[in-house]
């Protein structure tokens, strides 16, 4: 077997999600105020600039809904079949009001205007660059909820076929920590399309050991995040979480 060493970090950012596309890897993260997209057929040099290449996947426009800070980014390919009318490479992250209150968070999406993973990024029904769209519900009303971390999750067959989406959110902000009011909770629904939910958003799991605990005050939760799907060699689907 042959040994590779290579130096860690491999790329400086934030919430780095990393996928496998026609023989290279991408790897989006948070820079600033910005979604920075690094491409490189291997891995450990995926921030070389010798062997790879880096493009501005996304950076909010100032002065418009929701173009603050940047949390958790995440890059799926819809097909035709699961988004009729609509596939292309989707980018889902979570941006902060313009208020400038970290309760004043929601999850967004945009779609690849180039029709590849590099982008730029921009709005799924308008096309306009750097604009995104608020996740809805299935009545066409804006999901409301503090929300981040949204991820796919795909069930290939059988009574539950579909896509789904997973992300986080809280219940109990401003409520003492030492009660466990304040808290994160994982959560899931179907998708109708790429930007909207549909029926009753159902809860994954909440923060219920003690190391979940840890640190948490009226300000700071109970923490679950992260939740990301692992698929088994025989159909079984799987939640990883932090």
């Amino acid at each position: 077997m042959k040994t590779v060493e290579f130096q860690n970090p491999i790329c400086r950012g934030a919430d780095p999600w990393m996928f496998l596309y026609n023989g290279y890897y991408y790897l989006c993260c948070t820079a600033g105020r910005r979604i920075a997209l690094h491409r490189a057929k291997d891995p450990t040099k995926i921030h070389d600039p010798e062997h790879s290449e880096s493009v501005i996947a996304y950076a909010p426009e100032e002065g418009h809904m929701f173009s603050k800070n940047l949390w958790s980014p995440e890059i799926h390919y819809f097909s035709e079949e699961e988004a009729p009318g609509n596939s292309g490479w989707y980018m889902f992250l979570a941006l902060r009001n313009d208020t400038g209150d970290s309760s004043e968070v929601q999850m967004v999406v945009l779609k690849s205007t180039s029709g590849t993973p590099k982008g730029p990024y921009g709005h799924p029904i308008t096309g306009q660059k750097y604009y995104s769209q608020p996740i809805l519900k299935e009545d066409g009303t804006r999901y409301t909820d503090w929300a981040v971390g949204q991820s796919v999750l795909r069930i290939a067959e059988g009574p539950y076929k579909g896509i789904y989406t997973t992300w986080v959110t809280e219940e109990g902000r401003g409520e003492s920590g030492t009660s466990g009011k304040f808290h994160q909770k994982l959560m899931i629904s179907k998708m109708i399309n790429p930007w909207t939910l549909t029926g009753t958003p159902g809860v994954i799991t909440t923060p219920t050991q003690t190391w979940e605990f840890a640190g948490s005050t009226a300000k700071h939760p109970r923490v679950v995040e992260g939740a990301t799907a692992v698929y088994g060699i025989h159909g079984e689907v799987y939640i990883t979480y932090s």
